[in-house]
């Protein structure tokens, strides 16, 4: 199975360590990507040197395998269209829609590459989910029940 794994994941793995054996059984038994869109998130989330250090050291096996997935020009025009969706449909104001561009982003991601979304943000991926034919497992353990 691919997984991509979103930012609010990773975030709660790097400061607080939880879910480390589980994203370690996830790991064990799924092909990884890392979008683009989270590598940025976790960037401008670093606070230190040593932040940047490690996280480039995570980085360097997607880079180095090639296992990096990037919103292509459809991705961009798709998500677009769903952030119109969005406002039409569940009548979203301009703030909400701009807050959820980048995980549309991350979502058009995974359905570029026919990976599933592993993600703690459960409540924008499921509005996300509506607009979109993306697939997502929520949480760790949720995906490590699929």
């Amino acid at each position: 199975m691919k997984v991509l794994l979103d930012s609010d994941v990773l975030i709660e793995h790097f400061r607080h360590g939880r879910d480390d054996d589980a994203l370690a059984r996830l790991l064990s038994r799924s092909l990884l990507y890392m979008s683009s869109v989270v590598a940025m998130e976790l960037s401008a989330g670093c606070r230190s040197d040593k932040d940047v250090r490690v996280l480039d050291g995570f980085l360097r096996p997607f880079e180095r395998t090639g296992r990096t997935v990037h919103p292509d020009y459809s991705s961009w025009r798709r998500a677009g269209t769903s952030l119109v969706r969005l406002r039409q449909d569940f009548h979203l104001n301009a703030q909400k829609r701009r807050a959820l561009a980048n995980d549309l982003l991350i979502g058009w991601c995974a359905v570029q590459i026919g990976a599933v979304v592993v993600t703690n943000n459960l409540a924008d991926f499921r509005l996300i989910q509506k607009v979109t034919p993306l697939r997502w497992a929520g949480t760790i353990q949720d995906a490590l029940r699929l």
